[in-house]
């Protein structure tokens, strides 16, 4: 656990924002630190895996949420559920159409973005 805080920076961040899918590896972190508190009831890694739960919630997208493409031809939502250390994911159909075109209505983003909802890559 020294290690894992020693590389959290003040912002929160755990690591460096040097990949595209920085956030994943942050999350694993401040995961890691939170069960570590969670576990322990030290006091010093509150603050620390507090942090790192700051940073999530501040870069999550407009919709409240953080965006996952797994690209795997499956167009419905994924998500996963963590519970009792057992991961278990599951998809759903979305209307897949509608994020589409409020992509595609933003002027900015471009159109390759909202093809790949539908084609699930």
């Amino acid at each position: 656990m020294k290690w894992l805080r020693l590389q959290q920076a003040p912002s929160g961040l755990c690591g460096t924002a040097a990949s595209h899918d920085f956030i994943y590896d942050h999350a694993i972190a401040s995961y890691a630190m939170c069960e570590a508190y969670g576990l322990s009831n030290y006091k010093l890694l509150r603050k620390i895996a507090q942090g790192g739960i700051n940073y999530l919630e501040s870069h999550r997208n407009p919709y409240a949420c953080w965006r996952y493409q797994p690209r795997d031809n499956d167009n419905r939502a994924c998500y996963a559920v963590l519970e009792d250390h057992q991961v278990t994911w599951h998809r759903v159909p979305y209307d897949y159409r509608a994020t589409m075109d409020k992509i595609l209505a933003t002027g900015v983003l471009s159109e390759m973005l909202a093809r790949r909802l539908q084609m699930g890559k």
